[in-house]
């Protein structure tokens, strides 16, 4: 698939900071943007563990999975992993199930919809699980609407909304 990326998009999807953020409107591509900077990540970098992760079950299914699908050709299988031709694995969890998740080293890591969460413990957990060996600079991210003070504009306070680092 072959696609054109604005500034804020490209910004986002390449960056090198290991924690970056897009923060955006509805219909700005933030799905898009999260699914390609993972999927790049785990190309770039064989055998990687990825996850992507998001608060509700029904949203990851409904949402997440078949926008993942869609954008990549890729089928997410019925346990909820998508394994590269490389070996690097993509996981599908939502928030239940990240508990589960403590002996884990990841890779990289996807928050989608970062603002559904109430506040930044899902993601501290994840901070301390961003420990793989031999894939670079282990990046865990997130994608969120714009949603006034919370958690997410306490960690990456900015005036612009679009992508933060």
């Amino acid at each position: 698939m072959r696609v054109e990326l604005k500034k804020f998009q490209d910004g986002f999807v390449y960056s090198e900071a290991q924690f970056p953020a897009m923060v955006a409107g509805w219909a700005t591509g933030k799905s898009l943007c999260g699914i390609l900077r993972i999927l790049r990540l785990c190309e770039q970098y064989p055998n990687n563990l990825a996850l992507i992760c998001r608060k509700e079950f029904t949203d990851l299914k409904d949402s997440t999975i078949k926008d993942f699908e869609l954008y990549t050709g890729l089928k997410v299988g019925t346990n909820k992993d998508v394994v590269l031709q490389n070996g690097s694995t993509i996981m599908f969890r939502h928030g239940e199930e990240l508990n589960t998740l403590q002996n884990i080293n990841l890779g990289a890591c996807l928050i989608e919809q970062g603002e559904e969460f109430d506040d930044d413990s899902q993601w501290f957990m994840l901070f301390g699980r961003m420990r793989r060996k031999n894939c670079g600079n282990p990046s865990l991210f997130l994608i969120a609407n714009a949603n006034g003070d919370n958690w997410i504009n306490r960690l990456w306070p900015s005036d612009d909304d679009k992508s933060r680092s």
